[in-house]
């Protein structure tokens, strides 16, 4: 390691350059930057920052591995919803006694499901009216058939923001490093699934009513124009109960235009659906 002893600036830092002419000089053919990184004092801000960089492409690379293998049965093994039976949710569920505007609504779905799926396009999409009218039913319905028809097949994930919005503030508020790993994991997925659906985009803003919440809102929001830069050139399908005027005031206005698809062939509206949570027969339909 005498090699190594003249590294140290006269500023008190470190020669990051001429370690790594040092390795290659040593004919040292592994990742030079990291070798040299490891020579930096471990308390060093530098090498924290390069430590936890580090830390996050070795949980990248596990995540990924782990992607691949499992990518046919992804929207079960790693969406996160809290209603239960929400992933089972398909078209053929609901294709009789449909109103005129329930059957508009029903196949600009299947159109849009079909583009993604068969001719294989990619885009954002939105899906927006009043809670209760099937937006969720619908949304997953779409996840499903790109499930069991897309050649070759796609990966599928859905995500309850709420659900999200929670786990995130648990674990910004908590020392418990295994909820951190947890929302890490999680984002991770988010990114690199082909297909994504954030339901109820705008929920956990409704209800902003403390810090605690607040503090909620700030945290999806961060997240979120990370998964955007991440997601850039693949699906992501929205539900919103929120009109576009009440998104703008509870979303930074920069996330909510590269997020909310204004394409009118992207964007499935449910005015004029009735309330669907007062139908019975048509269980789990009113979401």
């Amino acid at each position: 390691m005498s090699d190594f002893k003249d590294l140290q600036t006269a500023a008190g830092g470190f020669d990051y350059n001429k370690a790594v002419a040092v390795l290659k000089a040593k004919g040292i053919t592994a990742p030079t930057d990291d070798l040299a990184m490891t020579m930096l004092p471990k308390d060093s801000d530098d090498y924290k920052k390069w430590w936890a960089e580090h830390q996050r492409r070795a949980d990248m690379a596990v995540t990924n591995d782990w992607f691949k293998r499992s990518k046919a049965d992804f929207l079960h093994r790693g969406s996160i919803y809290s209603e239960k039976g929400v992933l089972d949710h398909n078209f053929d569920q609901y294709k009789t006694g449909l109103t005129a505007e329930e059957n508009k609504v029903r196949n600009a779905a299947v159109a849009m499901a079909y583009r993604i799926a068969i001719k294989h396009e990619k885009f954002n999409a939105t899906l927006t009216g009043l809670p209760g009218r099937g937006k969720t039913f619908m949304a997953v319905s779409i996840l499903n058939y790109i499930h069991d028809n897309a050649k070759p097949a796609l990966s599928c994930m859905f995500v309850s923001i709420a659900k999200m919005s929670q786990w995130e503030l648990q674990a910004s508020t908590s020392d418990d490093q295994t909820k951190k790993d947890q929302v890490t994991k999680l984002e991770q997925r988010c990114e690199m699934v082909d297909v994504l659906v954030l339901d109820d985009f705008g929920s956990e803003s409704v209800f902003n009513t403390s810090d605690k919440r607040k503090t909620a809102s700030e945290f999806t929001q961060k997240w979120m124009f990370r998964m955007i830069d991440a997601r850039a050139g693949k699906t992501t399908i929205v539900t919103t109960n929120l009109s576009g005027e009440r998104l703008q005031a509870a979303y930074d206005g920069k996330l909510i235009s590269r997020l909310i698809s204004k394409d009118p062939n992207n964007t499935i509206d449910f005015t004029g659906i009735q309330d669907h949570r007062n139908r019975p027969t048509q269980t789990g339909l009113g979401v």
